[in-house]
């Protein structure tokens, strides 16, 4: 009898074992196949089953939330996105724009097609221009993209000739700005005068067209802006010689040499660059100065951007 009994207390026992056993493998099964869905799901696995790498996967989680991720999925993996969003004028509207752009153009630097594409340097000059955004005050941006009505005219004051040749005008917060550098760069031995500042409508049309009978239309438009186009008409542009120098040698005097490191103290900024002529869409102007305020031309100083760059990602994006 005891016999028995110990055999079905064994029965039972294996039984209680195997289904203890089987239970486990069942319980560790259902966690399994959780696990996998749940990794299914993860944005990381999607990422790295579309073709980014883990690096490329921490850089997409550093700039993008899950949102922007999930819809990321939606394009072609492309090695160029990491790169494109961890420069630093990276703006997302404009992915696309940047990507379609290098298929086209695979040797250029990311850096290189941000600012092409945030300025439209891309397009071809003029093409389907936009009113400048006058709400913007002395952070008006006109360029090749941005015109100024036919009867545009600022408040002006006349620049008195003990700091220019000639007649001239401009704004009054320009002007007084003016005056600061003029006196600056005279305490320190150097001496700038303005040769052309406000120019009207009417005024950049006869040089514009002047230039377009002597040149053509092509060379024209390098160096000369067409009438609407020109920052002479905001009263914020200044063009500025050393006596002795003139338009073709006034990069090796002395003056430009000081507004190179000082002007941005007093507001100003070098608006076309001799490196950055493709972005601004006019040839070298060691002469050409505008008027932006401290703050905004200490920043573009101190990141060696162009006025348009400065423009299309702090203003406008």
């Amino acid at each position: 009898m005891s016999l028995r009994l110990k055999d079905s207390v064994r029965k039972k026992l294996y039984m209680i074992i195997v289904i203890a056993i089987l239970a486990f493998i069942g319980l560790f099964s259902i966690k399994s196949i959780v696990t996998m869905i749940k990794q299914k799901t993860n944005i990381e696995y999607k990422l790295e089953h579309h073709g980014y790498s883990t690096k490329e996967i921490k850089i997409l989680k550093r700039n993008y939330n899950k949102k922007e991720l999930t819809k990321l999925l939606d394009k072609e993996a492309d090695k160029n996105i990491p790169l494109l969003i961890e420069e630093k004028y990276y703006i997302a509207k404009n992915l696309d724009k940047y990507l379609d752009y290098l298929k086209a153009n695979p040797n250029t630097p990311v850096s290189k097609v941000i600012s092409y594409i945030n300025t439209r340097a891309n397009e071809k000059w003029y093409t389907d221009p936009k009113e400048a955004d006058l709400s913007k005050g002395k952070l008006l941006l006109v360029n090749k993209f941005n015109k100024l009505n036919e009867d545009y005219t600022p408040e002006l004051v006349n620049v008195s000739n003990w700091y220019a040749y000639g007649e001239n005008k401009l704004t009054q917060e320009a002007y007084e700005a003016f005056i600061q550098m003029f006196n600056g760069a005279k305490d320190s031995g150097t001496k700038i005068v303005a040769t052309s500042c406000y120019r009207s409508y009417e005024n950049q049309k006869r040089i514009y067209d002047k230039d377009v009978y002597k040149y053509g239309e092509e060379i024209a438009d390098e160096s000369v802006a067409k009438p609407g186009f020109s920052e002479h008409q905001t009263g914020l542009a200044i063009d500025l010689l050393e006596p002795g120098y003139n338009l073709n040698n006034f990069h090796e005097s002395t003056a430009y040499s000081w507004l190179l490191d000082n002007a941005h103290k007093y507001g100003f900024i070098l608006r076309y660059p001799s490196d950055k002529e493709d972005i601004t869409g006019y040839s070298y102007e060691s002469w050409h100065f505008r008027y932006v305020g401290v703050e905004v031309a200490t920043k573009i100083h101190n990141e060696n951007i162009t006025y348009d760059e400065y423009y299309a990602y702090y203003l406008n994006k």
